[in-house]
């Protein structure tokens, strides 16, 4: 692969990774560090992408793989995630952007109680627009396989909703 072909063709997606592995990571440096090293991986063996069928699933795999990879080193060395997520809490400004932010956080926080499996394919998928096939090759799993999962943690994620609604309007 030239030089041009890889501002052309890998570059332009640095974006999609950088928030692919935010997702994964929720540490805004973290990610930066994971999608450089990919990047310098995949220049590195820029010889070897000419093989590759889709260059896009293939660099998500790859952020994944060292995503998850960061972070259990980070686990390992007894720092916690939480602790490393950098999460900002913001003064309180006008309704609508409280609302927002409280319905934002609270999907949020009920996609995080979903299993692993069932927050990636999810992401992949309603944050991040993928295919399924697409999220089939980044996950390596087969098709069927993720269709099942993603309306899994969707009837999940629903039947949550659903139930936070009702005892909120038993509160009310």
């Amino acid at each position: 692969m030239t030089l041009e072909a890889f501002k052309n063709e890998v570059l332009p997606g640095k974006n999609k990774y950088f928030r692919f592995a935010y997702s994964i990571t929720n540490h805004r440096e973290l990610a930066e560090d994971v999608v450089q090293e990919v990047l310098l991986k995949m220049w590195d063996h820029r010889i070897d992408l000419v093989d590759v069928k889709n260059l896009e699933a293939w660099c998500m795999r790859m952020i994944r793989n060292l995503s998850i990879d960061k972070l259990r080193v980070k686990a390992n060395q007894n720092e916690s995630i939480e602790k490393a997520s950098g999460h900002f809490h913001f003064d309180p400004s006008p309704l609508e952007y409280t609302i927002s932010n409280e319905i934002q956080n609270m999907i949020g926080n009920l996609i995080s109680e979903l299993p692993a499996k069932q927050q990636e394919v999810v992401k992949l998928r309603d944050v991040m627009g993928y295919s399924y096939q697409e999220m089939a090759e980044i996950l390596e799993m087969d098709i069927n396989t993720v269709k099942v999962t993603l309306f899994r943690a969707r009837k999940k994620l629903r039947e949550q909703l659903i139930d936070l609604n009702i005892h909120g309007a038993e509160r009310a």
